[in-house]
């Protein structure tokens, strides 16, 4: 009996040992990993352009307006209620017709009275003026003469409302814009029509306050005709800086012409009308100043520090910076004056 448990205690510690190992061959095997190879990191990369010879120009650009070269904007020099508009958009008009009126109540019939009035004191003061030294004295001659001065100041007021309260056309011409309509309330000097005779036409080109100071007549300039036809043109006609186009109104209106207006015309045998279409907008160019085979780098190429402005040139394995004197600046190029040659090569930012 001692003997079957001694076996049996064996087998069952054989068993347990058997299981065990079994159960240890289950898990992963263990396996030494090796050192990572480090690859060295990539060349920082770097843009390069070249200096290159080119064409540049500083260039003030808007749409230019064909307009009559006899145009006039025309307002009320008082603000009030419109009573009467006379004419159309479009309407011929001779000059010195009246267009259009404010409401003025009686002012019409107090200035007609004041006229007679003053009709009536001329030939009064003619009368004393010839009894002047024997029924009439200095005295009452020179009251006279005062309520005649004082007359003529009322007539002077009353026409003054009255022109005021008037439009009237300074030329011959057609009505080219009308903004206004009866009983609206208008402010003084604010536009309400323009007038123009489309016999002879120019191009008109707004520009602002800092861009009219740098404008002077005689610039070049380019007007796109289609969508790839550009003429040559001229600035003919810069406003000074105290012109207005009506009180408080700063005139902008740089004038401009095709050059060789003629001759296109005749070799196309078109009419201005034909070509120049009144009140249409031309993309224009003004050229301030340009250069030709200069030399051009982009904008990214330079690098400023302070008052410090310079480039990084690429020469062969090494960097070196220059400082370069600017010239013409545009969007898209830069003129180098100084520090640089053709075909050198410029790392940008």
């Amino acid at each position: 009996m001692r003997r079957a448990k001694k076996f049996f205690s064996i087998f069952l510690l054989l068993l347990i040992s058997i299981i065990f190992l079994s159960a240890c061959s289950l898990f992963p095997e263990e396996r030494v990993s090796e050192a990572p190879v480090l690859k060295d990191p990539p060349a920082p990369r770097i843009n390069v352009v070249k200096v290159e010879r080119g064409y540049i120009a500083e260039e003030i650009t808007g749409l230019a307006r064909v307009a009559a070269k006899n145009e006039k904007s025309l307002y009320f020099a008082k603000s009030g209620r419109v009573k009467e508009v006379l004419v159309d958009y479009g309407e011929w008009v001779e000059e010195g017709q009246v267009l259009a009126r404010l409401e003025i109540g009686d002012l019409e019939n107090e200035l007609a009275m004041a006229r007679l009035d003053i009709e009536k004191m001329e030939l009064e003061l003619e009368r004393m003026r010839f009894l002047h030294g024997t029924l009439v004295s200095d005295y009452d001659l020179r009251l006279k003469e005062i309520d005649y001065e004082k007359a003529k100041l009322r007539i002077d007021r009353l026409e003054s409302i009255l022109d005021a309260s008037t439009i009237y056309a300074p030329f011959n011409g057609r009505i080219a814009s009308l903004s206004v309509r009866e009983t609206a309330m208008v402010e003084e000097f604010a536009e309400v029509m323009v007038i123009a005779d489309p016999g002879k036409l120019e191009l008109q080109m707004n520009v602002n306050q800092r861009n009219l100071s740098r404008i002077v007549p005689g610039l070049k300039a380019k007007i796109q005709f289609g969508e790839n036809n550009w003429l040559p043109a001229e600035v003919t006609r810069v406003p000074s800086a105290s012109a207005q186009i009506a009180p408080g109104q700063p005139d902008l209106r740089v004038r401009l012409e095709i050059t060789g207006l003629e001759e296109l015309l005749a070799e196309a045998k078109l009419s201005p009308e034909q070509l120049l279409r009144y009140n249409a907008l031309l993309p224009t160019s003004i050229i301030i100043q340009e250069r030709e085979n200069t030399l051009l780098l982009p904008p990214a190429a330079i690098r400023e520090y302070g008052s410090r402005t310079f480039v990084v040139v690429k020469d062969g394995d090494y960097r070196r910076e220059i400082d370069v004197k600017l010239g013409i600046t545009t969007d898209t190029k830069v003129e180098i004056l100084e520090g640089l040659e053709e075909g050198q090569e410029i790392i940008t930012r």
